[in-house]
């Protein structure tokens, strides 16, 4: 699953969450603007060769960067972009060829 937020804070808040109240079911990677390029790259392979069930927390133009997402089946915006193609492009980066599961996406309205 990745989780998609608008706002760097929105990403470190999800973590932080999903770590308190998951961390022993999920593995939870996340992505920040402030890490350099080799931890992002390092995040994005750790989640495509996860055995475990993963989440994915980053905002759209941080984890645009690197490998497409093809490993996620769910994909959730945690709110509606100012941009309509970003949240469009957000959508694309898991719906890929070489996608091996139905992805789903969701648009939550908060």
């Amino acid at each position: 699953m990745i989780l998609f937020c608008t706002l760097p804070g929105q990403v470190r808040h999800l973590k932080w969450w999903l770590t308190k109240c998951f961390a022993d079911q999920l593995d939870i990677l996340y992505i920040y603007a402030e890490m350099g390029n080799d931890e992002g790259t390092e995040m994005h392979l750790t989640f495509h060769d996860s055995p475990y069930p993963s989440v994915f927390v980053t905002t759209p133009t941080v984890g645009a960067t690197g490998p497409n997402l093809t490993a996620a089946n769910h994909v959730v915006l945690t709110q509606t972009f100012c941009v309509l193609n970003e949240q469009r492009q957000a959508f694309a980066w898991v719906v890929r060829l070489g996608q091996k599961t139905v992805p789903h996406t969701w648009l939550l309205t908060t």
